[in-house]
């Protein structure tokens, strides 16, 4: 039975996204959501977690079963596919890096009861943050995540417990009814940030890669698949039944002479057990 410290070490992306996904869509959006609507926006909520689910999961996966990142996916699929996503990102960071730093600010400003300057507040903040990346990387990050989402956590059960007795259930509806409270546009805001954006699986597959650097682990390039059984964990047992499944797919195909081919990705020369 693994000891609670192992247990603890364990999490480490899954933490990092939940805490990556925290910010203006739970903390204002979701928020207005409830006191204009109650329950009534919980359909959309819910239908956008269900449609990004998948998206979300593919990140980690992706990392756990090739020992790469989604941003050496795009590139393997063209430089086209690299640098679509370099603008995006660039395009949408600059604006949610400048609203979450900023909402940040002013939390902790208000909180405080420091009358600073909202510029020299963010620009604080952001200089805090990348003084720990520099200092401590992704161990540091780990472990300040953590503690901040046990505290969100607690706090947010606290005020949920504090809350239920005033809430509203008969509110609950699955189909949004529009109005001049609740605006498409709003709508589209929340769907569309609830809990984050879809460009997150990218950062998740890379702090997957991160966390096992860290922990000394280290993912093969190509899938294996001859993996002794008595030497057969849980994870490279996923990766098995993964490059098995995906060779039958490609000889359905009737691409047999490349997927069995010498120089194939499930070839038994290179689909070999991982270090």
């Amino acid at each position: 039975m693994p000891s609670p410290s192992s247990f603890w070490k364990s999490f480490g992306p899954g933490l990092l996204w939940a805490g990556a996904a925290i910010g203006v869509s739970h903390l204002v959006q979701s928020t207005r959501a409830g006191a204009v609507a109650g329950f009534g926006l919980a359909g959309t909520i819910l239908l956008a977690l269900i449609l990004k689910y998948p998206f979300f999961e593919f990140g980690p996966r992706y990392a756990a079963a090739t020992g790469r990142s989604l941003v050496e996916g795009y590139r393997n699929i063209g430089r086209w596919a690299l640098w679509l996503f370099f603008g995006l990102t660039i395009i949408s960071s600059v604006i949610v890096w400048a609203a979450i730093v900023m909402f940040t600010a002013f939390l902790l400003a208000y909180t405080f009861g420091v009358d600073w300057p909202l510029p020299l507040s963010g620009a604080l903040v952001l200089a805090i943050c990348i003084a720990m990346l520099i200092a401590g990387r992704f161990r540091l990050l780990d472990k300040v995540i953590k503690l901040v989402l046990v505290a969100l956590g607690v706090s947010t059960l606290i005020a949920a417990l504090v809350a239920l007795p005033r809430a509203d259930f008969a509110t609950v509806a699955l189909v949004p009814q529009l109005s001049d409270a609740i605006p498409f546009a709003f709508l589209l805001a929340l769907a569309g940030w609830m809990p984050s954006a879809i460009d997150i699986s990218v950062w998740n597959s890379l702090w997957t890669l991160a966390k096992d650097r860290e922990e000394g682990n280290t993912r093969p390039s190509k899938l294996p698949c001859s993996i002794s059984t008595s030497a057969t964990t849980a994870r490279r047992s996923w990766r098995l039944r993964f490059c098995c499944s995906a060779r039958r797919s490609c000889m359905a195909r009737g691409n047999s002479s490349v997927c069995q081919g010498p120089n194939s990705a499930f070839s038994s020369s290179s689909c070999t057990r991982p270090p």
